[in-house]
């Protein structure tokens, strides 16, 4: 054969081969994993400096993608803070209220599963949370929805069997465990104190009085509940395919009296504002600058070859600049006489925060107050009222969370 012809075939074949390993690696199937911890604070996780709370999982995710130090949510409770996470926009932008005075997703808020469906993605929610239902607009987009009640593990399982059978196509899948959120029942509690009261045997706070030893035991049982959802966390890695993309995030924290309260809801401080969030599987590295938890949604749609349009949240760093500031808000609680909020707004900064309480006063950084006043009107809510009414069942879950009485 003649040389010349042989060096031809020979790049022929080359060309050949990498234009079809460019045509498969197009054909790729792009697949996004969120998992959202309810009530997980950021500094109880190993990789964002804990030393009691064991989540080795949670920080092996961190070690193969970016972990943002200085995450906020958008709301220090449920609805809100989900709201905004769910769609990239403020909770006053998408929330509507219900009769029983439950705050509800707006039907025509363009949620990022409804975008990924749109584009083909197979898309699926995985839920505990009777809140991060059909019955509040959470499952707007999804294909799939399972929900079991306050069963993390049967949630993690149905999850893990549905990414097995997805391996090979796109998808955008959504797992919530309630977990972390009280009533406090880890798969193993510590030893009661002596003289407990029945709540307490129970994971919940005693309903007279009760004094440090009680807040130490439930803050134990509460840091049993992130062990157990750093272990479904591993279950789910486990069956991801290993080109997934993943995020780990969180609702909002959890108070435990460091400024006198409990629970989330009431306070903005960072004991209920700072959350882990961990995106792996596309970049590596540590982000110091402070982020919005809903500007996950505009960076998986960017991830995805998509475009955010509308959102208020811009995409997260490295993929767009940090934001200025942070802003959080209580503002879709002020009418709430069951445990009303002493916070209204919060603004944070690299270097500075600023509170707008819910009496009018200010507390923190005064030069921010017009940065904050800037977000304050993004945030405006929208006005009307839900006409859904949620079930006799729902009620009862809600009520065992505290949510309603």
């Amino acid at each position: 054969m003649n040389w010349k012809l042989a060096v031809t075939l020979v790049m022929v074949f080359v060309l050949v081969a990498i234009g079809v390993a460019g045509f498969r690696a197009s054909r790729r199937p792009q697949q996004f994993l969120v998992v959202v911890v309810d009530a997980l604070r950021a500094d109880h996780v190993g990789c964002y400096g804990s030393t009691t709370v064991r989540t080795p999982n949670m920080d092996a995710l961190a070690r193969r993608g970016l972990r943002y130090d200085a995450a906020y949510t958008q709301a220090s409770w449920t609805a809100g803070a989900n709201a905004a996470l769910f769609t990239g926009m403020y909770p006053g932008q998408v929330l509507l209220i219900t009769p029983e005075g439950l705050p509800w997703l707006r039907p025509e808020a363009n949620t990022l599963a409804e975008r990924f469906r749109a584009a083909g993605f197979a898309t699926a929610l995985f839920t505990s949370h009777p809140r991060i239902t059909a019955d509040f607009g959470f499952t707007q987009g999804f294909g799939v929805t399972r929900y079991i009640f306050d069963n993390d593990r049967r949630v993690v399982r149905e999850c893990a069997q549905w990414l097995q059978g997805h391996s090979a196509r796109s998808f955008f899948a959504v797992v919530y465990l309630l977990g972390p959120h009280d009533p406090y029942t880890p798969k193993r509690p510590p030893a009661l104190p002596d003289g407990a009261p029945a709540e307490l045997a129970n994971g919940a706070f005693p309903n007279g009085k009760f004094g440090r030893k009680e807040i130490t035991y439930l803050h134990s049982c509460y840091e049993g509940e992130i062990e157990d959802a750093d272990a479904d966390l591993g279950v789910l890695l486990a069956d991801a395919p290993p080109r997934c993309t993943v995020a780990l995030v969180s609702d909002h924290g959890e108070e435990w009296a460091e400024h006198g309260g409990l629970k989330h809801s009431r306070t903005l401080y960072d004991e209920c504002s700072h959350v882990p969030l961990i995106l792996a599987g596309q970049r590596t590295g540590v982000i110091i600058a402070p982020v919005g938890t809903f500007q996950l949604a505009p960076t998986l749609l960017r991830l995805a070859g998509l475009t955010p349009n509308e959102m208020t949240a811009p995409p997260l760093p490295p993929y767009a600049p940090a934001p200025k500031a942070v802003f959080s808000t209580l503002a879709e609680r002020m009418g709430y006489t069951n445990c009303p909020p002493f916070h209204q707004h919060a603004i944070r900064t690299a270097t500075d925060v600023g509170f707008r309480r819910a009496d009018g006063t200010w507390e923190g950084a005064t030069q921010l107050k017009p940065l904050m006043a800037r977000h304050i009107a993004m945030n405006e809510a929208r006005g009307g009222r839900a006409q859904v009414r949620i079930s006799e069942q729902r009620a009862r879950e809600l009520r065992s969370l505290g949510y309603m009485r």
